[in-house]
């Protein structure tokens, strides 16, 4: 996992992937649509996401394939990070959507961050991850956009 200020995207963001995706990031901070889905290229694809966080009933998730990069535009969630010890299998992986689901067997995560749109969170394969927790008591409406990209093709170059 790597969380860090937006401005220093660039640094953890290989060059060849990069110039692909800012781009998109600043025309969606300028005029935002949700439930957007599109490939850049056959390594590269991005979602926009609009939602109410929640305090509970969220799906811990994995990933084999695709790296996450994670960017929340307009809001303010909190994402939950655990072991693979502390949880148990509740959808096994489908390779159609690359994930696999848990559930929690113990209370509280590893650790957890705070995404805001000054922020990114960059998620490897196997990092388990719980999305859409509020920060602090109240829902908040967020919008978000979702890169994934090939962790093969992030290496390459």
């Amino acid at each position: 996992m790597i969380f860090d200020k937006i401005n220093n995207l660039n640094f953890y963001i290989p060059k060849h992937i990069f110039f692909q995706i800012e781009p998109i990031i600043i025309q969606y901070k300028n005029n935002f649509l949700c439930n957007v889905s599109k490939e850049i290229t056959k390594y590269i694809f991005y979602k926009t996401l609009n939602y109410n966080t929640k305090n509970q009933d969220v799906k811990i998730e994995a990933h084999e394939i695709y790296i996450d990069l994670q960017l929340v535009l307009i809001g303010e969630e909190n994402i939950l990070l655990y072991d693979i010890n502390d949880v148990n299998i509740e959808c096994p992986y489908s390779k159609e959507i690359d994930c696999e689901y848990y559930r929690k067997s113990k209370l509280h995560p590893v650790s957890f961050v705070t995404l805001n749109p000054r922020y990114f969170i960059i998620l490897m394969p196997g990092e388990l991850h719980q999305s859409q927790i509020c920060h602090g008591n109240q829902s908040e409406n967020i919008s978000k956009i979702v890169f994934k990209i090939d962790e093969k093709f992030f290496k390459s170059k």
